[in-house]
């Protein structure tokens, strides 16, 4: 299963339910910070931004039943 190369990595947040985390990343030293979504255990790895984001710190994370 391919992984983002990410450059750096600001923030990682685990899920309330224990099935993930979420990672505020960004794949090059130019590009704008994104969240993830990385699966636990199997590591499985999912952009859920689209637009940059200015602010790269993650303050609440709020599972949606079936949004990951």
């Amino acid at each position: 299963m391919p992984t983002p190369e990410w450059n750096y990595l600001d923030d990682v947040r685990w899920l309330g339910d224990g099935r993930g985390f979420i990672v505020s990343a960004r794949e090059t030293e130019a590009s704008p910070y994104q969240l993830w979504h990385v699966a636990y255990p199997d590591g499985a790895t999912r952009r859920i931004t689209h637009r940059p984001l200015t602010i790269t710190r993650i303050s609440y994370c709020r599972l949606i039943r079936g949004r990951f």
